[in-house]
């Protein structure tokens, strides 16, 4: 279940209705990309393109992550 949130006119934020802790991740898709942040820090947004989305969407279903591979971290 996804539960809605809305911020301040920036459009519809979108997380989990498992989320209970307050520190989610919440994903606003859009006509230009899906933008994704932390709901504990709702003022940093990581832009995405739709396509790469959901090439992540499609790797997390088919459970393509290894536990324990590096993870990427930004330069």
């Amino acid at each position: 279940m996804v539960v809605d949130v809305r911020d301040q006119g920036n459009g519809r934020w979108r997380r989990s209705a498992q989320c209970s802790d307050g520190n989610c991740v919440e994903v606003n898709a859009g006509d230009d990309g899906v933008l994704v942040r932390n709901s504990a820090d709702p003022g940093v947004q990581l832009p995405l393109a739709t396509e790469a989305w959901k090439a992540f969407v499609d790797d997390l279903k088919a459970d393509a992550f290894e536990p324990g591979e590096p993870r990427v971290t930004a330069e």
